[in-house]
């Protein structure tokens, strides 16, 4: 064997070890998913009983909506609703849906704590366009939260 074929074969030999060498240097620091649930990214944490809870605002980033949607109550309260709850009926038609508005202007739904089981407060969800204040209303000095208060009696 010439001395320039051995160095050709020598330099592919070190270039096959070292491309080997830096690909399991890139695998072993590649970013990993939570170890409660491979397929649930770490944007999101994880109760005590597998639900998980966060901003429904990361649900796009993320790809899915947590379990558990964190929202603010009327009186300040955070916590966490339900997704299920916050979606509401299936509607088969918009007739179906103006009807049900029409008789549900709004709906309240329990308010948890990240474990899913205990109740902090209600949340509720204004249809038709939402809960207004009236001109007369303001003058009066009445608050939103007192406002939606009376709306969901």
């Amino acid at each position: 064997m010439t001395k320039t074929k051995f160095f050709n074969v020598t330099i592919f030999v070190f270039t096959i070890i070292a491309g080997m060498i830096i690909g399991i240097m890139f695998i072993n620091n590649t970013p990993k998913v939570s170890a409660v649930s491979p397929s649930i990214p770490k944007y999101y944490q994880v109760n005590s009983n597998g639900q998980t809870y966060g901003s429904a605002l990361t649900a796009d980033f993320v790809g899915k909506e947590p379990d558990l949607v964190a929202v603010v109550c009327a009186d300040g309260t955070k916590g966490y609703a339900y997704a299920k709850d916050l979606k509401g009926p299936d509607f088969k038609s918009p007739e179906e849906a103006l009807a049900y508005e029409k008789n549900n202007p709004s709906v309240t739904v329990p308010v948890y704590e990240a474990d899913g089981k205990t109740v902090v407060g209600q949340f509720v969800l204004a249809y038709g366009g939402g809960i207004t204040l009236t001109t007369e209303e303001k003058a009066n000095g009445i608050t939103m939260a007192e406002k939606i208060e009376q709306v969901s009696k």
